[in-house]
This record gives structure tokens, C-alpha cells and sequence, in this order.
């Protein structure tokens, strides 16, 4: 049997030539191994950075979805000058018995730095570049299953007001290694206005750049009432130079990302450049719930790094807070503003922050609780502060940063002119806040972390010497990294973490008192009064130097500053 020229080059000529596999394997046409995927240029696409290519591909598009086919867009520039949508209604009730699903589709670039599409839309109401939703009118429950767009780049070319991509009523998403550029409106929206009719789950951005988009770089905010964006995850994602500049503000409106939902992961991923905002997490019903960050990175990030107003349990881990430059001035790093919503269970384990001396005011660490309970803690520990301290930087403010409790198991003894705070048979730890950082020249921040500092056998001591006869507080305190003891007549005062600090020195934590007396310390019975038991229903509780117990409902100022109830047998 011979095949002539004329019937190869028939619209069925390559159904005629055999195709050959790897072996072993199954004998196929070559129009069989062609169609496996369709291609845009089936259809008429030029990708010549010049030809409105918008009808071509959204048939292209049609087709592939029609006959469950992956979609190829191979090497080339793809003007589109109308929106591109990705929609179907082609419901199958029976997939996982779960409800009404359509197939989604499988589009596939030759690299982002290869395949680019770029966005000409202007027409009325066409605000993204792709719009990939369900066909339905979004009033019960139907969503495209299966939608992953891989390996090419999304730009504005010259649209005004628009985004990149839009998603609603979409299951199983996978965008990955994608770029997406320069829109005035979103990078990536995710919308649900419904809530569990028209809500969008299982969406994974891998390898995705977003950069410069003025509204949100990823926006996923269902509407008051709804949190079904759910099930959210980054991997190596970087949001950059997204939102438009606006004063600071507890309720940002653009920035590099927003998210209201349940269960978002955030993996090996960074937010620079942003303005307002890096990661914006709102208060409002509906509320997010269970936000977890994993070694990622917040770089210059103007006005807040991070800022949540709601959310129950936020998880980070590695993180890091980079700023410096007087263009990038940030003036908060993290913020948690339980205010207007509800703050619970917020723990960050391992933070590197890193500011220059631009940053002025800046406070790392920012809490407001409207009310303080276990239940709505915030847990913030192993800070490693690489180049902070000047003049108006401020590590932790607020009213609600919990601490794990560090008991006071070591205990002051007095010999001749020398308070020596050395261990006891309780143990040898206590309170310590850092607040000294080499880093920043030596600057001291009374506004550090409080961590268990634990008392070698030789004890730290000071000396009384010189010292006016009266009562005096010790103290204990970083100085220069070195822990350190002082007597002062300043008073105490309760800070927020709950222990007793001096006045005005919020890094100095109160030890004990001490007694001067001709220019020596009051030791043995004669000192008890100094640092006497507290009983809830009783109050202060001393032996005085004659072996009575005495009681008294204020701090005793002296041995006999009290009322005798008993003798010490």
C-alpha cells in the first residue's frame, strides 16, 4: 500500500504515520500523540507581541475544555486585548459524591521567562486578565475541579485599572512557577462572596513572583460573614513592590497580601517592598483561623511587616524581619491588634530582625488585646536581634506579649557590706530581660524579651559600701550583656509580663530589699523584714529579730513595722 503526498498533507494525513515510542510500548498516530494536548496555535494565536491573539486563545481555551484536554502555549509574547475566560458547565454530580464539579484545565507555558501573556483589556467590566470560575450564577454550590496554570508569565501591557487572575468557585488550584506583573488592580484574587456556594479550596501557589500590582499582590478576603477561602498554601513565593501608599492605618487597603479563611501555609516565601503592608490578616465575622509561617521573609516592608487584627492560632517559625534605608522606613514589624477581634493562641518561635538607624520610630513586636487570658496569649521567643537598638527603636510594646513564668528560686544573702543573689534550695533560676544590643553600638532597649537566667554557685554580687543608712531595692539587670546587681531607693512597679521592676527601668527586676545600717547591711533575723512572705489573706509575714512573727497588710519599712501575732517555737 502506498500513501501519497496528497493524502499526508489531508486534514487526517497525520492519522496515516505511525508514531514511535519507547519500547516497549503500544502502537500509536502521530495525530493521535498530537492531540493528547491542544494548543493555542490551533486556533490561531501568533504570540508575536503585536497580534491581538484574545479570540485565538479563549477558543483555544473553549476546546481544550470541551474535550478535557490540557491547554500548550508554547514560547512567544500573546497580546490579549480582552479578558480570558475559563469556565465551564459541564457538571458531573458524581465525583467523590461531593457535589456539582466541572473539569477544570491544565494550561501549560514553555518557562515563565518564555511563554507571556500581556494584558491589553480595556473593555467594561472585564477587571482581570483571566477570570476562571464556575459557570453558574454562584447562588448554590457548583466549582470547577482541577485548574493549574504552570511555567509561564502574566504582564499588563497597557490596561488600565485591571488584574492578573481571578478565582472563584475553584477547587484543587495549582499555579506554579508563574510571574505576574504591574497590574494596577490584584496580582491573584481570590473571591467569595457567598461563602460556601461560591467558595474556592485546596489552592497551592509554588514558585509564583508577583510584582508590582498597586491594589494586592494576593487578595483572598471573602466578604463579612465568610471564611471559605480555605486551605491555602505558598511555596517559594515572593510578593514584591505591591499596593499603592497610603498613611498607616489598622485596616490597610492594598499591600502585598490579605487572607480571611481557614488553614493557610505559608513555606520558604518572602514579602518585600510592599507598601502599607506584607501580610494583612482582617477582623471581621468570619474571622481568620489557623495561619502558619515557616521560614519566611518580611524585607522592607513600608509602615508594617505584618499586621493581624483577628485571627485563632497563628503559628511562626524562622522567621525574619529585615529594614534599613531611609527609602523603605518601616514604622512596625509585627502587629497583633486583638482591639476589634480576637487574639488566640499566637506563638512565634525563632525571629531574626535586622533595622538600621533610618528606622526611627520603629517597634518590632506590637500587641493590643482587648482582654487578657490564657486562652488569648501571644507567645514570642528566641529573638535574635542582629543589628537593633538606636535612638526610637522599641523591641516589644503593648499589653499582651505572655511570657512562659520563670520562677524566682534564687535568693539574696548579706555579709558585711556585700547582697550576694546566689542559689537556694529551690533552685537557681530567675527572671532576666535582655536589653543590651552590641549590634547597634552598644545601645540599651529596656524593652526586650524576659528569659531564664540561671545563678552560677559563686552568685552576683554588689556592694552597699558608701551607701546612706535605709531601706533599699536590689535589682538585677542587663548591663553591656553582663547580668548585674544594684541597690536603689527608686520604687517598684508592675510591668506588663507581671513581674516587679524598677521605676522608670523596665529591664531591671526587682530581687528583694535591703537594709543599710552604719554603712553595713542588717543580716540575720534582724533582716527579715526586708524580704518578707506574702500570705493572700494575711499579707506581709516576717520573724523579727526577738523571734516573733509579726504581720503586716503593707511591705514592712522596718523590723518592727508590724503586728506581733505568735513566737516562733
Amino acid at each position: 500500500m502506498y500513501i501519497t503526498d496528497t493524502q499526508l498533507a489531508a486534514s487526517d494525513g497525520s492519522s496515516l504515520v505511525g508514531f514511535s515510542r519507547p519500547s516497549p510500548g503500544v502502537l500509536r498516530t502521530v495525530q493521535d500523540k498530537l492531540r493528547e494536548f491542544i494548543s493555542v496555535k490551533d486556533y490561531g494565536a501568533v504570540g508575536d507581541d503585536s497580534t491581538d491573539d484574545s479570540a485565538a486563545i479563549q477558543a483555544a481555551v473553549n476546546a481544550a475544555l470541551a474535550a478535557g484536554k490540557g491547554l500548550y502555549v508554547p514560547a512567544g509574547v500573546y497580546r490579549c486585548y480582552s479578558m480570558i475566560t475559563i469556565s465551564s458547565t459541564a457538571w458531573n454530580s458524581s465525583v467523590f459524591g461531593l457535589g456539582n464539579f466541572a473539569p477544570g484545565i491544565w494550561i501549560r507555558g514553555d518557562g515563565s521567562a518564555a511563554t507571556i501573556f500581556k494584558s491589553y483589556v480595556h473593555t467594561s467590566g472585564e477587571n482581570f486578565l483571566f477570570k476562571i470560575e464556575s459557570g453558574n450564577d454562584h447562588s448554590s454550590f457548583k466549582a470547577l475541579l482541577g485548574v493549574v496554570m504552570e511555567g509561564l508569565t502574566i504582564d499588563k501591557g497597557s490596561s488600565t485599572g485591571t488584574g492578573g487572575i481571578n478565582l472563584r468557585s475553584c477547587y484543587d488550584v495549582h499555579l506554579r512557577q508563574m510571574n505576574i506583573y504591574n497590574f494596577d488592580g490584584d496580582g491573584i484574587n481570590i473571591e467569595c462572596e457567598n461563602g460556601d456556594v461560591d467558595s474556592s479550596n485546596y489552592i497551592k501557589l509554588e514558585q509564583v513572583q508577583i510584582l508590582n500590582c498597586l491594589g494586592w499582590g494576593i487578595d483572598c478576603k471573602p466578604a463579612s460573614g465568610h471564611n471559605e477561602v480555605s486551605f491555602l498554601g505558598l511555596e517559594q513565593v515572593w510578593v514584591q513592590s505591591c499596593g499603592t501608599a497610603a498613611s498607616i492605618s489598622s485596616t490597610p487597603g492594598s499591600g502585598g497580601m490579605r487572607w480571611k479563611g481557614q488553614v493557610l501555609v505559608i513555606e520558604n516565601s518572602a514579602f518585600s517592598l510592599c507598601e502599607n503592608v506584607g501580610l494583612y490578616l482582617p477582623s471581621e465575622s468570619g474571622g481568620p483561623a489557623n495561619a502558619t509561617l515557616i521560614n519566611t521573609t518580611f524585607e522592607n516592608n513600608r509602615k508594617r511587616s505584618l499586621l493581624v487584627n483577628s485571627c485563632f492560632n497563628f503559628v511562626g517559625r524562622n522567621l525574619q524581619m529585615y529594614n534599613g534605608g531611609s527609602a523603605n522606613v518601616a514604622q512596625v514589624g509585627m502587629e497583633f491588634d486583638g482591639s476589634a477581634g480576637v487574639l488566640q493562641c499566637v506563638d512565634i518561635d525563632g525571629v531574626f530582625v535586622r533595622a538600621t538607624a533610618d528606622n526611627n520610630a520603629y517597634t518590632a513586636f506590637k500587641v493590643t488585646k482587648a482582654f487578657s487570658t490564657e486562652a488569648n496569649r501571644v507567645r514570642i521567643r528566641n529573638v535574635v536581634w542582629h543589628n537593633f537598638g538606636y535612638s526610637g527603636q522599641v523591641r516589644f510594646a503593648g499589653d499582651g506579649i505572655e511570657y512562659d513564668g520563670i520562677p524566682f528560686e534564687a535568693g539574696l544573702s548579706f555579709s558585711g557590706s556585700t547582697v550576694t543573689l546566689a542559689p537556694t534550695l529551690r533552685g537557681n533560676r530567675v527572671p532576666y530581660r535582655l536589653a543590651f544590643d552590641a549590634g547597634a553600638g552598644g545601645g540599651t532597649v529596656e524593652t526586650g524579651e524576659w528569659v531564664t537566667y540561671r545563678v552560677s554557685d559563686a552568685g552576683l554580687s554588689a556592694s552597699a559600701s558608701g551607701l546612706s543608712n535605709g531601706l533599699y531595692n536590689v535589682y538585677l539587670y542587663d548591663h553591656e550583656n553582663v547580668p548585674t546587681l544594684e541597690l536603689s531607693t527608686d520604687a517598684t512597679t508592675t510591668d506588663q509580663s507581671g513581674y516587679r521592676v524598677r521605676s522608670g527601668h523596665a529591664s531591671h527586676v526587682y530581687m528583694g530589699r535591703a537594709a543599710v545600717v552604719g554603712g553595713a547591711l542588717a543580716t540575720g533575723a534582724a533582716a527579715n523584714f526586708c524580704n518578707p512572705l506574702w500570705h493572700p489573706s494575711l499579707g506581709y509575714l516576717w520573724t523579727d529579730s526577738a523571734g516573733k512573727v509579726r504581720v503586716n497588710t503593707s511591705e514592712p519599712t522596718s523590723d518592727t513595722n508590724g503586728t506581733v501575732v505568735g513566737t516562733q517555737s
